[in-house]
């Protein structure tokens, strides 16, 4: 279904795609009349609209080897006129069907600009066309135009590389689809929104790297020392577009943050933890007393705090692999994508001792509501466990049950905690539909949660519950009669 025609008188070209209704008007008179020939071998071209309203020329029988055009499917002849449209519609001209004079090169449609340079050739492939021969056809049209922009069809079988002077991309099955996607595509290439993006590929470069310190108390021996949990790594020194990150020191390789550990040692004069590796748990923390060997394996130090550390001092370097680019992925090839922003390098701001301390204090409490929290739990276990023995269970059952029903146990319990507390409640305040009202109410000395909540978490709920009972009755009650 060739898009292209010529007058015989004049040799004025008509391509079908561009064409409106006074211009196709005239075409089909040309051709009643024999005057529209096809401009590869001069035969006598027929012009045609198909059932959908795609208009195309018909192309009579030659004898074979006499003419270049190959026979193209109805779907490959659409692409080609979504194409140039969309090459029209954003102020460029296009023409299918080229062929050199020679012969030696023939493209699908080819892209120029106003003054009639060669922008690009797009070409496609909707059949199951093999890589060599794509790549074959790709250096020979590269010899005479500066880009070649592959549309492969989806059965295509192997992958063709992309290149800056070769966009590749398949279409959708579906024609309709695949005509919005192919004019879409040559939008973006022609105003510039997609850009050829350069391999995004790391590379091993040296990363100082601070230690994010606090004191610790050994439980054990009583020794304070500097322990470091945190790390911030400063990327931006090895790589300017780069943004600075924390990590846990025990992430990163053992001889660096050892060497750091005695940088800052002999930079601050304070005694810090001792570096070891075990086999099973990597590398840890140990109290730096002779013979202690107590781990420090709990901190409240987050490496999302390390960007307040006041410390401006480099501890030590870490060799790490660094992306040109911290905002896309790491790849090690280029792509066909929209631009990217500029970036600018990072600046690193003033210290903030307060917001520091803000931080740390903030985590401190969290750690502490965590392990009472954990203290907690722990006491429940051990009551539910007597209970287990209390009722004779044998020791492999006890085992089995405490460990796949320990969570409903304790569901269990923090309902028959309710009912005893609503039990109480009433009894307090005279009437269940009170003690119902009082269970709903959020209790300042609970911590903000409601009585019922706070019974279903904590087995102290009934000691805490009844000294507030009793100031809620006396407060309904008023105060007492003077005589």
């Amino acid at each position: 279904m060739p898009q292209k025609a010529a007058f015989r008188e004049g040799r004025r070209i008509i391509q079908a795609w561009e064409a409106d209704d006074d211009v196709w008007s005239e075409v089909r008179a040309a051709s009643r009349s024999g005057d529209l020939v096809m401009p590869c071998c001069e035969v006598r071209a027929t012009a045609k609209t198909s059932h959908l309203g795609f208009r195309f020329f018909a192309h009579r029988p030659v004898p074979d080897n006499t003419c270049l055009w190959a026979d193209q499917s109805s779907e490959h002849e659409r692409l080609k006129a979504a194409a140039c449209r969309a090459a029209k519609e954003v102020g460029f001209d296009a023409q299918t069907e080229v062929i050199a004079r020679d012969g030696s090169w023939r493209a699908d449609c080819v892209i120029q600009d106003r003054a009639g340079n060669p922008v690009f050739v797009v070409e496609m492939r909707l059949s199951r066309a093999r890589v060599d021969e794509i790549e074959r056809r790709h250096a020979n049209l590269r010899d005479h135009v500066p880009m070649v922009y592959w549309f492969l069809g989806p059965t295509t079988r192997g992958e063709i590389g992309r290149a800056p002077d070769r966009p590749v991309f398949k279409v959708p099955r579906d024609i309709a689809a695949a005509e919005r996607f192919v004019a879409d595509q040559v939008k973006l290439l022609l105003t510039r929104q997609s850009v050829w993006r350069q391999a995004n590929e790391p590379v091993r470069r040296p990363v100082p790297f601070r230690l994010v310190c606090h004191w610790y108390e050994c439980p054990k021996c009583n020794a304070r020392f500097v322990h470091a949990p945190v790390a911030w790594l400063l990327r931006n020194e090895a790589q300017a577009l780069q943004r600075p990150e924390g990590a846990w020191t025990a992430d990163l390789p053992r001889e660096a943050v050892a060497q750091a550990l005695a940088n800052y040692a002999v930079r601050t004069g304070r005694p810090t933890a001792n570096l070891n590796r075990s086999s099973r748990v990597g590398t840890i923390f140990v109290c730096p007393t002779a013979g202690c060997h107590h781990v420090v394996n709990d901190s409240h130090i987050e490496p999302d705090m390390a960007h307040l550390w006041p410390g401006r001092d480099a501890d030590g370097v870490v060799e790490l692999a660094v992306p040109p680019r911290p905002d896309i992925p790491s790849s090690t090839t280029g792509c066909w994508d929209l631009p990217l922003p500029e970036l600018r390098p990072w600046t690193e701001p003033a210290p903030d001792l307060p917001g520091w301390q803000r931080a740390e204090h903030a985590a401190r409490e969290v750690m502490d509501h965590q392990d009472h929290e954990e203290q907690h739990d722990a006491r429940d276990r051990q009551s539910y466990e007597r209970w287990i023995r209390h009722r004779g269970i044998d020791a492999g059952a006890r085992s089995s049950w405490a460990d796949s029903d320990w969570d409903a146990t304790k569901r269990a319990f923090g309902e028959a905690r309710v009912r005893e507390l609503r039990q109480t409640a009433a009894a307090v305040l005279g009437s269940e539909a009170a003690a119902d009202a009082w269970l709903e109410q959020p209790e300042p000395a609970m911590g903000g949660m409601t009585p019922r909540t706070y019974a279903m978490a904590r087995s102290d709920c009934l000691a805490l519950a009844k000294p507030l009972l009793a100031a809620l009755k006396t407060r309904r009650e008023g105060p007492p009669v003077q005589a």
